[in-house]
């Protein structure tokens, strides 16, 4: 069995950020163990499993739910804090190394 190496980004892109914080890498792993045929989503779920997502997930939150949302301030007027972030709201990008 051969194997190959992936590079993966875990991207938050939320228009609700102010501008310098719409498009934000919330975790960058390099050179991802990657068997040959594996599919990208088992890759995902070994990263998730170890718990390194989840960490970098919650660090990224806790910074991100004490921002402002700029869509609802330039809407309206009104400072409501961000609401936190799961793995289905993320871009995951998955290139090989």
């Amino acid at each position: 069995m051969t194997t190959q190496f992936a590079n993966v980004k875990i991207i938050s892109n939320d228009k609700k950020e102010a501008k310098e914080f719409q498009t934000v890498i919330v975790k960058q792993y390099k050179e991802v163990h990657v068997p040959q045929g594996e599919q990208p989503e088992m890759t995902i779920l070994k990263l998730a499993l170890d718990g390194s997502l989840k960490r970098a997930i919650d660090e990224y939150n806790e910074v991100r739910t004490k921002r402002i949302n700029q869509d609802i301030l330039n809407r309206n007027g009104n400072e409501v804090k961000l609401q936190p972030l799961d793995i289905t709201d993320l871009e995951i990008s998955i290139t090989s190394a």
